[in-house]
This record gives C-alpha cells, sequence and structure tokens, in this order.
C-alpha cells in the first residue's frame, strides 16, 4: 500500500468535508484539536486494509506509526510542519517525547462514534475513488 498516496487522499477528503460544513461540531476545527480522532480514523482504515498501524500520542500532538514510518495528516495545525507527513520520525517528532501508544482503533462506545463513523464512510468513499483514478 503507498501510505503517501492514502494519507494525502484522506486529509484531502476530511478538506472537502470541511469546506462542504459537514464536519461533526466537534472536529470543524480541522486540523486544529483534531490530531488524535483523526488518527483513529486513519488508522482504522489502515488496520482494517491489512497495514499494522499504531496510534502514537506525544506531547500535544498524536500521529500514527507504520513500521517505524510516521503518517501524520494534521501537522499543518503547527508552524513549519507540512499538512501530510509520511517519512522517518524527524527531530520534531521526537521531541514531542511519546505519552502513549498502542493499536490504532476507534471506541465503540466513545460520545462521537456515530458522528465520526459518517465522517470516516464519507472519507472511504472519496479514498477509494481518488485512488481507483491515480
Amino acid at each position: 500500500m503507498d501510505l503517501l498516496n492514502v494519507a494525502r487522499a484522506f486529509r484531502e477528503a476530511l478538506d472537502v468535508q470541511k469546506r462542504d460544513g459537514t464536519l461533526p461540531v466537534h472536529m470543524q476545527m480541522f486540523p486544529l484539536c483534531c490530531c488524535g480522532v483523526i488518527s483513529e480514523l486513519l488508522g482504522q482504515y489502515l488496520n482494517e486494509s491489512g497495514v499494522h498501524a499504531e496510534w502514537v500520542c506525544g506531547s500535544g500532538h498524536a500521529w500514527l506509526e507504520c513500521e517505524g514510518i510516521v503518517i501524520d495528516i494534521t501537522g499543518d495545525q503547527f508552524e513549519g510542519r507540512p499538512a501530510v507527513y509520511v517519512g522517518a520520525q524527524d527531530d520534531w517528532y521526537r521531541s514531542l517525547g511519546e505519552s502513549s501508544r498502542g493499536i490504532a482503533t476507534r471506541l465503540k462506545n466513545g460520545p462521537h462514534y456515530g458522528d465520526e463513523s459518517v465522517v470516516l464512510h464519507e472519507v472511504m468513499r472519496r479514498v477509494h475513488l481518488q485512488l481507483r483514478s491515480a
């Protein structure tokens, strides 16, 4: 699986939902304050696609890692960081440390599970269309 293309397609699909005003209230500031939930959604997509994705939380930010590769599609909430980063852990990620790590998954009993499921369904639809046309 081409992780960079998947990450870019996922981000683009979320940007479309933001522009359309269809993101749920707790995600409307995307990418601001959405790194945790977005990493969970992308992680679920990757894990269901057969890629082992781990959710990593550092000081004030969360991202995914797959076999040592960082996948972050909300980094642009921080000055100087790209919207989509797929690559080796750089000094910036190392500076955040690691407070927790685990398999990327969503809690079905979470307060926003239903709203996030709608977002994920639409993102996956757009990602599949985009990746097929690539």
